[in-house]
């Protein structure tokens, strides 16, 4: 019996056989701003879609958007604002439906990836901006640095399909992205960079990294690490009654 034992802790040390479940990790990033806002989510996309036409029907648009845990959550705030949005399987018709948004008057806000598909919302207003991706993230930071360099934040990020895909709007706003491996080391570079006067805009995980986006601003912010959908829930009420909104989303296991 002994011996038994034994070889099954080394098959779990080995193997990672009794290794308990990660826990989740739900980032909510927030600033200091007084508004009417919702969050909603549903396990498939055609839910997901009734629930933003009604949302829209009930004059939100969604801000913010992410599939985590096996369902799509939606961040909606109360304003007046023309919306639509694609979802593409494929790649390519994906960069297609972008430009041709983009030719119809339309700028990308928001991008997720789940299901096996690409998701894009976009609102109604003139802005020039551009679309990359690279599947080696070292090259994805070669990529934005020359997007710098050619007078471009970005201004969202994705991870999905193994791509890393950035969203550039033309701007000479100072700007700056950090990464890193681990929700710890991520906590101390966001707070360090709000004492150097920068705010996150954005923040995904993909592939082991965390990235965040920052641009200098003196707005106040607060961002809130919960570890369950019903504590992420709660935060997020919280941080409402304190006068905070939520306009990123990320998750990961």
């Amino acid at each position: 019996m002994a011996s038994r034992s034994l070889t099954f802790l080394l098959l779990c040390a080995l193997f990672g056989l009794c290794t308990q479940a990660r826990a989740e990790q739900w980032v909510g990033v927030y600033i200091k701003e007084s508004a009417s806002q919702a969050i909603d989510r549903r396990e498939y996309w055609d839910d997901f879609h009734a629930n933003l036409e009604q949302r829209w029907d009930d004059g939100y648009a969604i801000t913010a958007i992410e599939y985590a845990a096996g369902q799509w959550v939606g961040v909606f705030n109360e304003r007046s604002v023309e919306q639509a949005f694609n979802t593409d399987g494929n790649w390519s018709e994906f960069r297609t439906s972008f430009k041709d948004r983009w030719d119809q008057g339309y700028a990308m806000t928001s991008l997720a990836y789940g299901e096996g598909m690409w998701v894009a919302f976009y609102t109604r207003e003139n802005r020039n901006q551009a679309i990359d991706f690279r599947t080696d993230f070292n090259e994805f930071e070669k990529n934005y640095g020359d997007r710098w360099s050619q007078d471009y934040v970005m201004t969202s990020v994705e991870y999905g399909e193994g791509r890393w895909v950035g969203v550039f709007d033309k701007s000479r706003a100072e700007q700056a992205i950090d990464t890193r491996d681990s929700i710890g080391r991520f906590r101390t570079n966001y707070r360090e960079r709000w004492d150097g006067g920068y705010l996150m805009t954005d923040v995904e995980f993909g592939s082991g990294t965390w990235i965040g986006l920052f641009s200098e601003s003196n707005d106040q912010q607060r961002i809130q690490v919960s570890e369950s959908w019903s504590d992420f829930r709660r935060d997020f009420k919280q941080k409402w009654d304190e006068g905070y909104i939520m306009t990123s989303i990320a998750w990961r296991r």
